[in-house]
């Protein structure tokens, strides 16, 4: 209302359902529209250019993101893809973070954090990449961790900067000096390389023994044993195979459990603190102890381990990954299921059929009202017309009836005679030649003429034994009277 003045509101072409025109509210939108007025434009970036028609919510083109796709997946995503709704990816090198939107320290490849870089480039090393390595190591390249390398010839030591041992350098530290670094004039070296001891750490330890003061006093096994003597072999649950001394270890594999992750989980359960008490399924599964199957429309297999919804293939939508209405065009539909209907179908799922009657088998994709066909009535045009009848308004009531019927119900042939065999609704018609008596061209003018001629004579035969009788009456009469 507007200055007190009632105003009425025009439709938009982006309206394609009904429209309301005292507050502009349309209940179906044109593909690429949303909003109370369908006056929304859906994003750019959103398959097929749908939306949903209340938010303007849709799937993503490849490289976008977000519950309306604005979003650009990062430079940083190995691929361009990204996770729709928060646009997490897999890094390249020199990315990290959930969506690969931050760039690791120079020098580093790969990292996990900005303080944090899991491989250098060559050349560097340290927890952040920012050592360089000896231009005494090989290649120019070191250990991450520490720095260390192998040496060229004539060099030894952490950072090969020291000569090897003796009068004249010329024996060799042992290689079991850690880093192979030892004592200028007698070549003696601590501590140790991991499996070796002696003065010189020239002697190895009792196999899998990683560190030992004699042979027989081992002080820690190599990873994937256990035991004093490092001859048991950790259990095949243990996370990356390795245990303590004891045998004990800590985190299980998926799928195992207990001190040293010898037990199994239950069937389908990764991760599980005893037997009936699964905290994790196997991709494919979802509930209590992993018993139940995620819906084969689900992408991937998988689904939510607590509640079993899922993000839905193609063709599918909703919680439970119902089928799109058999009408969906090219089979798509939107989260709630809503989609554009291909021909013969309508409703906001395309899931219901356009009358058999309608022409073309085409109608209102939001109503499912129709012009009929021949012998079809109704909104819908799903139901058929009295016999002979083309046109009716319910199955007692023809407006019009097929060539050659009339009658309120076109159960009435028109007559023999009539022109063309057709006749108005109540049977009158034009006369074929030699007939006549319209409206219903019933008499033959040949017949008439004779019948015609024989009625006269039969007349004129009635009235002279009449007049006959009449006299012999009168004679009677006066017969009586005389007698008198």
């Amino acid at each position: 209302m507007q200055n007190g003045q009632c105003i009425k509101l025009e439709r938009l072409n982006s309206c394609i359902g009904l429209f309301n025109a005292s507050n502009g509210y349309c209940s179906l939108c044109e593909n690429g529209y949303w909003g109370f007025s369908c006056t929304e434009r859906c994003s750019e970036y959103c398959i097929n250019n749908i939306c949903n028609k209340d938010n303007g919510h849709c799937l993503c083109k490849s490289g976008h993101y977000g519950i309306t796709c604005n979003a650009n997946c990062s430079i940083g995503c190995i691929t361009a893809e990204c996770s729709w709704i928060q646009g997490s990816c897999e890094c390249r090198d020199g990315f990290y973070s959930s969506n690969c939107n931050s760039r690791c320290r120079p020098n580093c490849v790969k990292c996990s954090d900005y303080n944090a870089c899991d491989r250098c480039k060559p050349g560097y090393w340290g927890t952040d990449c920012s050592e360089s390595c000896s231009n005494d190591c090989v290649n120019g390249e070191c250990y991450q961790p520490n720095g260390t390398c192998k040496c060229v010839d004539g060099f030894n030591g952490t950072d090969c900067v020291g000569c090897i041992y003796g009068n004249g350098c010329i024996n060799e530290c042992s290689i079991g000096c850690l880093a192979d670094d030892c004592d200028l004039w007698d070549g003696r070296c601590s501590p140790c390389k991991d499996g070796y001891y002696g003065f010189r750490c020239s002697n190895s330890c009792r196999s899998n023994c990683v560190r030992c003061t004699d042979y027989n006093n081992c002080g820690g096994c190599t990873p994937g044993y256990w035991g004093r003597d490092c001859s048991s072999t950790c259990s095949s649950g243990c996370m990356n195979g390795t245990c303590d001394q004891t045998g004990s270890c800590s985190p299980c594999k998926g799928g195992s459990y207990g001190s040293r992750c010898s037990d199994k989980c239950i069937s389908n359960c990764i991760k599980c603190s005893d037997y009936n008490n699964c905290d994790g399924c196997t991709p494919g599964y979802w509930g209590l102890n992993c018993l139940s199957r995620c819906n084969s429309r689900c992408v991937n297999g998988s689904c939510d381990q607590a509640d079993g919804t899922c993000e839905c293939t193609k063709g599918y939508y909703g919680p439970t990954c119902q089928s799109c209405g058999k009408g969906c065009a090219d089979g798509i539909c939107q989260m709630n299921g809503e989609c554009s209907c291909k021909g013969g179908y309508y409703g906001i799922r395309c899931d219901q059929t356009c009358g058999k009657g309608c022409v073309n088998t085409t109608c209102h994709v939001s109503l499912g009202v129709c012009q009929c066909t021949d012998n079809f009535f109704g909104f819908f045009c799903n139901e058929t017309c009295h016999r002979n009848c083309l046109e009716c308004d319910s199955p007692t009531v023809c407006t019009r009836c097929a060539k050659g019927f009339f009658g309120e119900y076109c159960n009435n042939s028109c007559g023999f005679a009539c022109l063309h065999n057709s006749c108005d609704v109540d049977g009158r018609c034009p006369c074929i030649e030699k007939y006549t008596d319209q409206p219903y061209c019933h008499k033959n003018i040949d017949q008439e003429h004779t019948t015609g001629g024989a009625s006269q004579q039969f007349n004129l035969s009635i009235v002279a034994l009449v007049l006959a009788g009449t006299t012999m009456i009168a004679f009677a009469v006066f017969a009586i009277m005389s007698y008198r």
